[in-house]
């Protein structure tokens, strides 16, 4: 298994930024929004799925775990896309740093395909570090 692992603080309370973390379909579209994509989701809660299409591709991830009380979600990655990699899973967990800040900690593991470890981490960490990017241009750091 390879893991990789991206994390920032936000000049907010976790609430705020645990507000768009939990919403498995909004995530996704601010991710994607800039390269006009699309979300379609099935289902509701822990077992709905979503499907991404962004850049002419394709991947469909289901919402393993959500836990409100602990800022945590988890999810998996069932059709993979343009990554070179299987069995994805990804954590994605908030703790308060004071009354008015929180840290975020994305990490994502998954056996990499036919010996492209390097290129598939580098990949999902291009992934996680753009979405960090946005949440901190709508959160503050």
């Amino acid at each position: 298994m390879t893991e990789v692992r991206e994390s920032c603080e936000f000049g907010v309370p976790a609430p705020h930024v645990w507000s768009l973390v939990a919403d498995f379909a909004g995530f996704a579209e601010m991710l994607v929004a800039s390269r006009n994509g699309n979300v379609q989701i099935s289902g509701a809660g822990v077992g709905m799925t979503r499907a991404v299409r962004v850049d002419g591709q394709f991947l469909l991830e289901r919402l393993e775990e959500i836990d409100e009380d602990n800022f945590r979600t988890r999810y998996s990655m069932l059709v993979t896309g343009p990554f070179p990699i299987s069995d994805y899973q990804a954590t994605i967990a908030l703790t308060a740093v004071s009354a008015d800040r929180c840290a975020l900690q994305w990490t994502g593991c998954f056996v990499p395909l036919d010996g492209a470890e390097r290129e598939a981490a580098d990949a999902i960490r291009a992934v996680y570090v753009e979405g960090i990017a946005l949440m901190q241009r709508r959160f503050g750091v």
